[in-house]
């Protein structure tokens, strides 16, 4: 009994130990282990945070996540996820009871089934309390995450350049800095190693209509969330991610637009227009390369300074 005791008491000790060193060393970037990881480290950032810290979130996809933050300005927060799409990113403002001013959603990949089990697991009863009260259970602040952590701080101390380039991988801007333009020479379409049988079925796939019933149970779920978020005093305002140029003069693209518009009219929500895929390039068909998604990152920022917004 006392050995049990004596073990409790000592892992006790070290998680409180471990607690106060994270209270003061944090770790500026979170380097994940992986795409799911990646998505987790990024809903708990947003739901730990202070609730007034972001008055823009971005909802969407793996085509969204790919967004430059470090070409955003600070009160907007990516909460795209890989694999899912912005339906997930509803139920975290919902549940959380976050009512950002402005709610940007991409409308690329509405079709997509959404994910219960992302929300169940991120606001279980037991552990959500926990990860808010004691950072350490936080899936970023895992002690091999700290030790990722930590390595990339020596890395920029020893080769600011190779840490640099795993920032604009991470899209985080260092403090003080300013993201470089990047030129168009810098990016050809000869210089990408594109697979053309990704590409093809992608563009194969841009010309199928989504599968009913489930489009028209995303269509309504879609409705709610956004008279919802209005009632609340957000403003909803839809935007479409560029892709291939195949895919984006696609049916199933143009389709998704229409039905968006018929059950949330323009006159009442906020379209941005859409982009000139013809312009970006992808590595796959979909997913924008690191320029080009910087580049639309930039035009994006724009184009929410230019919103006509009411005050809430």
């Amino acid at each position: 009994m006392r050995l049990l005791i004596r073990s409790v008491l000592a892992a006790v000790l070290l998680l409180l130990a471990y607690h106060t060193w994270l209270l003061f060393n944090p770790g500026e970037v979170a380097v994940p282990q992986g795409i799911n990881q990646d998505n987790v480290i990024k809903m708990q950032e947003y739901i730990y945070a202070p609730a007034s810290q972001y008055s823009t979130v971005i909802l969407g996809s793996s085509l969204a996540a790919k967004l430059r933050s470090q070409a955003l300005p600070p009160t907007v927060y990516n909460l795209a996820l890989r694999g899912q799409s912005a339906f997930e990113g509803f139920e975290i403002l919902k549940r959380s009871g976050q009512h950002p001013r402005l709610i940007l959603v991409e409308l690329d990949v509405l079709d997509r089934e959404p994910n219960r089990s992302t929300i169940e697991n991120l606001f279980n009863p037991t552990l959500h309390p926990l990860r808010s009260l004691v950072p350490a259970f936080q899936e970023r602040h895992q002690p091999l995450n700290q030790l990722l952590t930590l390595g990339f701080t020596g890395l920029e101390r020893l080769r600011p350049k190779s840490a640099g380039h795993i920032r604009e991988k991470l899209g985080v801007r260092a403090a003080g800095t300013t993201p470089l333009v990047p030129l168009a020479t810098q990016e050809q379409p000869e210089d990408l190693s594109l697979n053309p049988k990704v590409v093809a079925q992608n563009r194969l796939e841009g010309n199928e209509l989504p599968m009913e019933p489930g489009f028209g149970a995303n269509m309504a779920l879609l409705k709610r969330y956004a008279r919802y978020f209005t009632k609340q005093g957000s403003h909803v305002v839809f935007f479409q991610m560029p892709v291939d140029a195949g895919v984006c003069e696609g049916a199933k693209m143009q389709y998704i637009r229409r039905r968006v518009e018929a059950i949330c009219p323009p006159g009442a929500y906020t379209f941005l227009p859409a982009p000139d895929c013809s312009q970006y390039y992808t590595t796959d068909g979909l997913h924008l390369t690191d320029a080009s998604a910087l580049r639309f990152s930039q035009q994006l920022a724009q184009q929410l300074q230019q919103l006509p917004l009411q005050p809430r």
